[in-house]
């Protein structure tokens, strides 16, 4: 795999399965841990929602990249 290959693949592994499926504390999926949350929260405050897509800009937030070069002498960006 390649570094953006391994990125693509661990964002989808917890934006993507891991939210969806049941976590064993919460005894629900923790998608619908947030949703519930964020529903009591806004009916308490006025407090926008969240963006419901992920875009490009969001992954690349959620996964920084700093490319740099590996060398003999040491690492250089």
């Amino acid at each position: 795999m390649t570094l953006d290959e391994v990125e693509r693949w661990l964002t989808h592994a917890i934006a993507g399965v891991y939210t969806a499926n049941k976590h064993r504390a919460l005894d629900m999926p923790p998608i619908a841990a947030w949703s519930a949350a964020l529903s009591a929260m806004t009916r308490h405050q006025d407090v926008g929602s969240p963006p419901r897509s992920p875009t490009r800009a969001i992954l690349i937030d959620f996964l920084p990249l700093e490319r740099r070069r590996v060398r003999r002498e040491g690492i250089f960006s």
